[in-house]
């Protein structure tokens, strides 16, 4: 399978990583309000660290997404659509 590429295919990944990372974000902050439901006191510990790691894994999604973006931008590069 070959991959069409354009000269707009980093905007397309840089989307693609801020998207990534909000639903990271987004679902981890769902399964850890289910944790504390389901669990009480022990999900309300699990919890935390639920939301800790999808924090990291989210943000980290988000940065290099923004990254991307402002570095192609800073180069130079154009947004033709």
């Amino acid at each position: 399978m070959s991959r069409n590429t354009n000269d707009t295919d980093w905007l397309w990944q840089s989307a693609m990583y801020i998207t990534v990372g909000v639903v990271i974000l987004t679902i981890g902050s769902g399964i850890a309000s289910a944790a504390i439901v389901a669990f009480e006191i022990i999900g309300a510990i699990l919890s935390l660290f639920i939301i800790g790691g999808s924090t990291l894994v989210g943000v980290y999604f988000v940065l290099r997404g923004l990254a991307l973006f402002l570095g192609k931008i800073v180069d130079g590069e154009r947004i033709d659509l």
